[in-house]
């Protein structure tokens, strides 16, 4: 999955939104949510997901016990 910043061409307009796509060819096919107009890319990069490898668990320190 690949993630790029648009930017819309009307200069009136200027919104800016950032979408994940499967392929570079689809950034072709966007256009502005705002006015309708051609989008520019601005800056592309991978989208990774973060899994963590195990279940994280919470680890609970006990005091030691009071010298008499």
């Amino acid at each position: 999955m690949i993630g790029a910043e648009l930017i819309c061409t009307d200069e009136s307009c200027a919104v800016t939104v950032d979408v994940a796509v499967d392929a570079l060819e689809h950034l072709e096919l966007l256009a502005c949510d705002d006015c309708g107009r051609v989008t520019q890319v601005l800056a592309v990069w991978d989208v990774v997901e973060l899994r963590p490898a195990a279940p994280v668990t919470t680890l609970r320190r006990t005091a030691p016990p009071l010298a008499a």
